[in-house]
């Protein structure tokens, strides 16, 4: 009689970062760019039903995920291809309360780390990092281009599942300066006015 399989159990990192410039990523082994449309379904509590199109170099890839969490860094994951038809059915089955998540990926090797980026089109100048560990205590040496924000790793508001409901409310963004309008040419007749209280004085 054969064993059952176990299904494997994922454990990551989460970071929230400034966007990396994409020449940086491109610089790294294994480097890909995916644009991937992500879309939640119905489930008990600790557990997340998706299903994700990954589109990369023109070709598409439907799967469908089963999550369940069993502690803060892991879970366990069961994951499937699955045709696009299935994908089709199941989009209408989707959890109306969360939106279809829609974001680019890149993922890339940096020393003997995976790590992937996703960059989501409400987030003007941060986006998020996961590398996945083969134990909680693992350290992973992150890439010298990445500037870290704040570590999220645990932090379940910050999980694609939670970001389909709502946005946390302290995923600040560094503000830049509104560009100042040009001020006006004073007209001739002002600078005239000028002159004439300057040789006043």
């Amino acid at each position: 009689m054969e064993e059952k399989q176990l299904p494997p159990i994922e454990t990551e990192r989460k970071f929230i970062i400034r966007i990396p410039r994409t020449s940086d990523m491109r610089r790294c082994e294994r480097y890909s760019c995916s644009a991937i449309e992500q879309i939640y379904l119905p489930s008990a509590a600790g557990v997340t039903h998706r299903i994700r199109r990954r589109l990369t170099a023109g070709r598409s890839i439907y799967t469908e995920t089963v999550k369940t969490r069993i502690s803060a860094m892991s879970c366990i994951e069961e994951e499937k291809e699955i045709p696009k038809e299935e994908y089709s059915r199941l989009k209408g089955l989707r959890d109306r309360n969360r939106r279809i998540v829609k974001k680019n990926r890149h993922t890339f090797l940096y020393g003997e780390q995976v790590f992937e980026v996703d960059i989501y089109p409400f987030r003007k100048n941060s986006c998020v990092m996961e590398t996945e560990l083969k134990s909680e205590s693992e350290r992973p040496a992150l890439p010298p281009f990445v500037r870290v924000i704040k570590e999220v790793t645990g932090d379940h508001r910050y999980s694609n599942a939670s970001l389909a409901r709502s946005i946390p409310a302290d995923w600040h963004e560094e503000k830049t300066a509104a560009p100042q309008p040009p001020r006006p040419k004073p007209s001739r007749r002002m600078q005239n006015r000028k002159k004439a209280s300057r040789a006043v004085k």
